[in-house]
């Protein structure tokens, strides 16, 4: 592991095999030691995402898992509304990353937006597809989760919001990168997202726990929004 660190210290490029196992060591160190992945975090995190489009999660518990709970319990909102968030309403596993958006402004910025627009249309809290009841599966290409750098920490930050309930990689893009990675409505019961990595543009789908159009819209635009701060009516291109 020392020489892939001292790749990722001089930024230079992994080979698959070692991003493989340095994913591996990654989730080693939040299952067994969160105070040593906590010190990874502070030092590879955003070489991780400007270099291979890897999104690491600072805390257990993020931004997603927060929509789900607010989605369950709408009378914490009121709490998350409130400038800083009263984080110590909220369950103990959620505090760190309330307490870390009461004290950052990037961070915070993002989930008050957030907060604020399920707040204006207090529909989309009872509009969203009911929790699932197991764990998100997750389908890759070739079977491998890591044969494009990101896109299994991309499926991860996904499996976060409670009402997906699949993950599969369909194709890549052929003729050029997206400009912006988004999600869509495909189906009632069914969206369709780009992920983009330094080399290229992959397709997908999330399958949801409901079969119902206003759920799924529901749903596309509150990912759209938490993941690419994209707000409904906002034109992008794929």
């Amino acid at each position: 592991m020392r020489a892939i660190m001292r790749k990722l210290n001089r930024h230079q490029e992994l080979s698959p095999d070692e991003y493989q196992n340095l994913m591996g060591y990654i989730h080693h160190l939040r299952v067994h030691s969160l105070p040593s992945y906590q010190v990874f975090y502070q030092r590879y995190a955003e070489v991780l995402y400007k270099q291979y489009a890897t999104y690491l999660p600072e805390f257990e518990y993020t931004l997603g898992d927060v929509v789900s709970l607010l989605a369950e319990k709408p009378q914490l909102l009121t709490y998350a509304l409130q400038r800083p968030v009263q984080w110590q309403r909220f369950p103990l596993p959620y505090q760190p990353f309330l307490q870390a958006c009461s004290l950052k402004y990037l961070k915070g910025q993002l989930f008050y937006e957030v907060v604020e627009q399920m707040a204006k249309k207090p529909e989309t809290l009872a509009n969203l597809p009911h929790p699932r009841n197991h764990e998100a599966v997750m389908l890759f290409e070739d079977q491998n989760p890591f044969k494009e750098p990101g896109l299994k920490a991309h499926f991860d930050r996904l499996s976060r919001f409670s009402f997906v309930t699949r993950l599969q990689s369909m194709r890549y893009l052929t003729l050029h990168k997206a400009k912006q990675d988004c999600v869509e409505v495909l189906a009632p019961d069914r969206l369709g997202g780009i992920f983009t990595n330094k080399e290229k543009s992959i397709y997908y789908y999330i399958y949801l726990t409901e079969s119902i159009e206003s759920k799924a819209r529901e749903a596309c635009a509150l990912i759209n929004l938490a993941l690419y701060g994209l707000k409904t009516g906002d034109s992008h291109e794929i």
